[in-house]
């Protein structure tokens, strides 16, 4: 069996000088020489193959790290490591379709239990509304177990996987289920989890988390939404990985593009927060930005926690 365990996608932009374009060219050569690295018939991906799996691992990461410091220069710019496609993101997306029923979306929580029930409260949530929460559950505060044991009381609460959630569901399954499903950062959760749960209950959690989409095509009465945790867009062609796109990995090219340039739906998107803290919408309403900076407050950075009703705009502040 043939592996190739990291992969980088280059384009050159078409609109460099002949000097630079060549310049670029023996750039990527170089390190293409120093790294054994071998190029794709379209010119586009490069890899090193082998014949033992984790072998191209090293080599394919320094080049693209190597190669990086030219990203300037590049159109397209970016890595496929087959280790972190074992992590099995839910691939099938969500499609819901709402006529009379309120829609609320929230993201970015971090652990605040006490901020997402005072949420509920404002909103007044009841068994006839829908809450989506976009990503970012876990992390940074220091509530973990009451916030997921809260969610759980709720079957008309929909979560999206989020980049935290992701790594909390690496590291308990790394830890008590002996898989190597790919790189996580350590944060605070599952030491303050393991207070609370057993570890049946702590891999349960993170089957959990594997199994919420990452992203959700709401129609809402008519109005189209696409709802994913960092960025919404037609997933490119050659990133076989899309929950990259979705949860955000440095993809701002598409982020732009997905944001304020596709037609097809509203997007809603939370991880990066906003400047002034509150729920954000752009001039042309293509974008709807959820993330209010709940996640700083830990560290006496200003934040809150907010939250939209889709139906009317509305927005609610814990």
């Amino acid at each position: 069996m043939i592996y190739r365990d990291f992969e980088t996608f280059i384009k050159i932009k078409d609109d460099l000088s002949v000097d630079e374009q060549i310049h670029i060219k023996n750039e990527i050569k170089k390190y293409c020489d120093m790294y054994d690295m071998q190029t794709d018939e379209d010119g586009i991906g490069y890899y090193l193959e082998s014949n033992q799996c984790g072998r191209g691992l090293e080599p394919g990461f320094k080049f693209y790290y190597k190669v990086g410091k030219y990203r300037e220069y590049f159109s397209l710019f970016e890595y496929n490591s087959y280790f972190e496609h074992d992590i099995n993101y839910h691939e099938g997306e969500m499609n819901l379709n709402i006529t009379n029923q309120n829609v609320y979306v929230i993201s970015d929580i971090h652990n605040d239990a006490g901020g997402f029930k005072e949420l509920l409260k404002k909103i007044s949530f009841s068994s006839d509304n829908l809450l989506i929460i976009n990503g970012d559950i876990f992390d940074r505060g220091d509530e973990p177990a009451d916030l997921y044991s809260e969610i759980l009381k709720y079957p008309n609460i929909q979560v999206v996987q989020g980049n935290h959630d992701v790594w909390l569901a690496r590291e308990i399954l790394e830890k008590y289920d002996n898989q190597k499903v790919g790189q996580f950062i350590r944060y605070n959760s599952l030491p303050l989890l393991e207070e609370r749960f057993v570890p049946t209950d702590l891999i349960n959690l993170a089957k959990w988390i594997k199994e919420q989409p990452y992203y959700i095509n709401l129609n809402l009465n008519g109005t189209r939404y696409q709802i994913a945790h960092a960025q919404t867009y037609k997933t490119p062609e050659r990133m076989w990985d899309k929950s990259k796109l979705y949860m955000g990995d440095e993809h701002y090219e598409y982020f732009i593009r997905g944001m304020e340039e596709n037609d097809d739906y509203i997007s809603v998107i939370g991880h990066t927060a906003t400047e002034n803290r509150k729920i954000w919408v752009s001039p042309s309403g293509r974008t709807i930005r959820t993330d209010c900076g709940n996640g700083y407050k830990p560290y006496n950075y200003e934040g809150t926690l907010g939250a939209i009703r889709l139906n009317d705009m509305q927005e609610f502040y814990a």
